[in-house]
Formats: structure tokens, sequence, C-alpha cells
């Protein structure tokens, strides 16, 4: 019986330093709610924990993008055609928008997004192809959508917007007219 009622003192102590909100006053006692303290105790410690789980287990942004990546262009043939017919009547002006068009479809593009924030790319379209190195970084983080900021050996600075998709892959709207007809879609090829 003396066991008792020291592990009931014990526990009255605790409940009594740990959850000051959950007592109550009529006139000159204090009396204390258990069963709102346990319940306020369990909730913290639910919270406590889904928060832990929650951060620790989210990648961050430069995690999920660090590794090689291989793309290609996918082009919205009814925005193409409308943007062709605006070409006029000049055949020749025609014959080398589809041309240049055909390049584009073919196009792929393949970098490498390294922990170190160093990058390194190869972009093809055809007979025509560019490789450039430089360093790149989050800009901003919107969870599905990652602005990124490469600079190249040459400082210059370009932004992009990529928007993954459930599949991990994401695509990335091209600026100006390009991005009116076309996209880059992008795969994972290795982790780093």
């Amino acid at each position: 019986m003396v066991w008792s009622e020291a592990m009931n003192h014990a526990k009255s102590h605790f409940l009594e330093t740990l959850c000051v909100s959950t007592r109550y006053q009529h006139r000159d006692r204090i009396y204390f709610n258990p069963e709102r303290t346990m319940k306020s105790v369990h909730v913290t410690i639910v919270a406590v924990v889904f928060t832990a789980l929650i951060s620790g287990c989210a990648p961050s942004a430069k995690d999920k993008l660090v590794g090689k990546w291989q793309g290609t262009v996918e082009v919205d043939n009814t925005k193409l055609q409308q943007k062709l017919g605006s070409a006029g009547s000049n055949p020749f002006k025609k014959a080398l928008a589809a041309k240049m068009i055909e390049m584009v479809k073919q196009g792929t593009m393949e970098f490498d997004l390294k922990a170190d924030d160093s990058f390194s790319s190869s972009l093809s379209m055809g007979l025509l192809s560019q490789d450039t190195h430089g360093t790149w970084k989050v800009v901003q983080d919107n969870g599905n959508q990652i602005t990124l900021e490469l600079t190249d050996h040459k400082n210059k600075i370009q932004q992009s917007t990529l928007t993954f998709a459930d599949d991990g892959s994401f695509e990335i709207v091209p600026e100006g007219e390009a991005g009116e007809v076309a996209i880059f879609r992008c795969r994972r090829v290795t982790s780093e």
C-alpha cells in the first residue's frame, strides 16, 4: 500500500510540474484534471514525433536534384502548326522553320548536378551541340516546383523553374517563343 501511495504522489507531482495549463482553481485550492493532463502529454508527444518524422524524411531540394539527368524535347504539335501558319506564305521561311522544328524534336540534353554545387551539361539538336560547365544553386523551393540558377563558365546566369512529377521526373518550360510550343522533360539517370 505504501508503494502505491508513493507512485500516486510521484504521478501527481509530475503532472503538476508538466502541465500547468490543465489545472484550475476553486477558492483557495488548486485542482488538477489528470485526464486532461494525459491527453495534453499524449498530443504533445505525437506532434513532436510526427514533426521529427516529416522533417527527417523529406529530402532537400538540393538532394532531390543531385545526380545525372537526361532530357528530351516534347513539342505540342497543335501550337506548332499555329506558329508555322503565322510564318506567312513564304515557302523558304516555312521550310526553314519546319527543318528547325525537326532538329528541336530530335534534341537531347544531359546534365550532371554535383553535390559540390558544380555542374556539366551537354545539349544537342541535330548537327548542333553545346557543352558547358559551371555552378548551380537552388534559388526557391516550393515543393514540386524548384527554381534553379546556373552560372556557366562564362559567368552567364540562367534561371529555370523545374516542375516535378510524381515519378521523380521534371519538366522545364523554355523562355520566349520556344516555351509556347515545347518543353524539356528530364529523367534521372543516376544519383551521385
